[in-house]
């Protein structure tokens, strides 16, 4: 309470942001300050993936209370904040995977949570990949790409959004009981699956 009335009084443009991607480090900015939260997300981008990192998300202090922040779309900073989310997430899920990977054992694949930037739009994005016959613990991400060597040729599908995924081949994915969320796969979705979740987004 103390350290949040101390930084509400900082002389920032807006409210205030806070980011703590570590743990010795705090670093606040002003919420209509787009060029300084450009520079806070790249300080912060610079320790997350430390074994001592602490999160990737935003908040910010406004009408007595801490919210979780994201600068909007039009702002020049929407990006970097969503890689930083996106990043924080990524070693969270990782810390997870190694030690769901010791717990299960080799007969079962925990799946990476990736983070890749879209090079058409500029945009980043977190991804899973579902293989065929392959047991995995998938990762709850945005999009989700499809991989088989069924025909003897390497096949990548998607990726395709995690709703639209979910609606067709949802009876395939188990929700396992952890957090971060993951699903568990055991069976790949038919061609015909496939091509219905590449036309509901086309």
């Amino acid at each position: 309470m103390v350290l949040s009335e101390v930084i509400s009084r900082l002389p920032l443009r807006g409210d205030p942001v806070a980011l703590v991607p570590h743990r010795d480090t705090l670093i606040v900015t002003g919420s209509e300050d787009g060029a300084n939260l450009v520079k806070a997300a790249e300080m912060a981008l610079q320790q997350i993936g430390d074994t001592q990192s602490v999160s990737g998300r935003a908040i910010c202090f406004r009408s007595g209370a801490w919210y979780a922040f994201m600068p909007p779309p039009e702002s020049p900073a929407h990006e970097p904040f969503r890689e930083l989310g996106l990043k924080g997430q990524w070693g969270i899920y990782d810390l997870q995977r190694l030690a769901l990977q010791a717990l299960e054992g080799e007969q079962t694949f925990i799946g990476i949570f990736e983070v890749k930037l879209w090079k058409e739009t500029s945009r980043w994005f977190s991804y899973a990949v579902w293989g065929d016959g392959i047991p995995t613990w998938m990762p709850v991400a945005e999009k989700v790409y499809f991989f088989s060597e069924r025909t003897g040729q390497k096949v990548i599908r998607g990726p395709w959004e995690w709703d639209a995924v979910q609606k067709v081949a949802g009876a395939l994915m188990q929700p396992k009981d952890c957090v971060p969320a993951r699903v568990f796969v055991d069976r790949f979705p038919t061609d015909d699956m496939l091509d219905e979740i590449e036309r509901s987004l086309s």
